[in-house]
């Protein structure tokens, strides 16, 4: 049996079930986006995450947080790369296509590029990406954000951006 958990909080329900229901089951996390945490809540994570028989991170830099920041033993450290080869969609065309597409959001070749595209609801946590954006934005000018989705919080997050220095 497994029991897969998403998120920090599911994590500790997934817990809780393993430890009054499931005693053989194996808990998987799926660690996807390190938002900054300090204190009481960084520690309490760290328990939670050392506690996971197995982590499923999506990048390198990820593996990293999780091992220095929470203390997670490498041998539960699962990397799990999208399995899309980076240059498997790129053609002649779709190159054409990428320059129009950056020419149009004034974004040069060159030009660092953070995406998100999902459901814009508040466990994706997109406006901390809109904040860090404003906080960084002097430091690195060659990084753009794009968000592309529809949700509960997509006219909040519109106002959100177009109220600071971010476009």
């Amino acid at each position: 049996k497994v029991i897969h958990a998403h998120s920090p909080v599911c994590l500790a329900f997934a817990l809780l079930l393993r430890l009054f229901r499931c005693r053989t089951a194996r808990v998987v996390f799926s660690f996807h986006w390190p938002v900054p945490d300090a204190g009481l809540r960084r520690s309490l994570k760290g328990v939670l995450f050392r506690m996971a028989d197995i982590i499923h991170l999506y990048s390198v830099e990820t593996v990293e947080v999780m091992r220095c920041r929470y203390r997670v033993p490498t041998k539960r450290l699962q990397l799990l790369y999208s399995g899309i080869p980076p240059d498997r969609f790129v053609s002649q065309d779709t190159q054409v296509a990428r320059e129009v597409l950056r020419a149009r959001l004034g974004i040069p070749e060159g030009g660092r590029v953070i995406g998100y595209l999902g459901r814009l609801a508040p466990e994706k946590n997109v406006s901390y990406l809109i904040r860090f954006m404003e906080e960084n934005a002097s430091a690195s000018p060659d990084l753009h954000l794009i968000v592309a989705g529809g949700g509960a919080l997509e006219v909040a997050l519109r106002e959100s951006a177009s109220s600071s220095s971010v476009s």
